[in-house]
């Protein structure tokens, strides 16, 4: 994965997956818009007190939007066939990630398949999920 530079804010993250996401994305952890292309929520929730708006969220599958975020799509992660993304294998340093439904973002359509990924074990599934989310909206 590269560093791809588009308008993503990261909330609800622990500081372990905030450095490594910074490595391979430009991403902000304090709102300082009221419009991104991506917003990113992490399994405990993210505190959002403001309005704002995206092209996509990506979020936990039992996660309940509370409506202050306007989106244009949402992208569920989880270990479910149930979620956008899920992993349907993972050995050691590589997982077999499954994309459950059609993602549409910008021009670009991502169709459902399985494609191997690399994996980082040093971050939970959520975050590998999530960085795999990241690398597909903007590739």
């Amino acid at each position: 994965m590269e560093n791809n530079t588009l308008d993503i804010l990261i909330c609800g993250f622990k500081p372990l997956f905030l450095d490594f996401a910074r490595q391979l994305f430009d991403i902000e952890t304090q709102i300082s818009q009221k419009d991104y292309k991506i917003i990113v929520i992490g399994e405990s929730g993210g505190a959002v007190a403001t309005d704002l708006s995206c092209g996509y969220i990506i979020c936990p599958q039992s996660m309940e939007l509370d409506g202050r975020i306007k989106c244009g799509g949402i992208i569920t992660c989880g270990m479910d066939i149930k979620c956008t993304l899920s992993f349907s294998s993972i050995d050691y340093d590589k997982a077999l990630l499954s994309i459950n439904r059609r993602i549409d973002f910008d021009d670009k359509s991502i169709h459902q398949c399985e494609k191997p990924v690399d994996y980082y074990e040093q971050l939970s599934v959520y975050e590998n999920l999530v960085l795999q989310g990241l690398n597909i909206l903007t590739m």
